[in-house]
């Protein structure tokens, strides 16, 4: 179970990493405020050198389909919001990705 609280991992979440049978992962994740646990939708979740990129549903949800496992810089960006990158390493044996944000006042 990954979760990221602005550059600190925790132990919450609820999406998964799933592998298909051509090698490919599948990535899902939700973004949340780090303070109040309010779902944020309309966050931008890149795969940074990829052309990966997608943005939170209404309840904070997102994912990312068929990329090959591996090395990825992962950048959140969120009006507002303190934004976030750091390098991780996706396989197949990996949980769930929760990212939780600072709001920046």
């Amino acid at each position: 179970l990954l979760c990221f609280t602005f550059a600190v991992f925790s132990s919450e979440g609820g999406s998964k990493i799933t592998s298909n049978a051509d090698g490919t992962i599948n990535v899902s994740g939700s973004v949340q405020d780090r303070f109040s646990g309010e779902s944020l939708a309309g966050v931008l979740v890149r795969l940074e050198n990829t052309d990966y990129f997608t943005y939170s549903d209404l309840n904070g949800n997102f994912e990312f389909r068929k990329i090959a496992p591996g090395n990825y810089k992962v950048t959140v960006e969120y009006i507002s919001y303190e934004s976030f990158s750091k390098e991780y390493e996706f396989n197949a044996q990996q949980g769930s990705l929760c990212i939780k944000l600072d709001n920046k006042n």
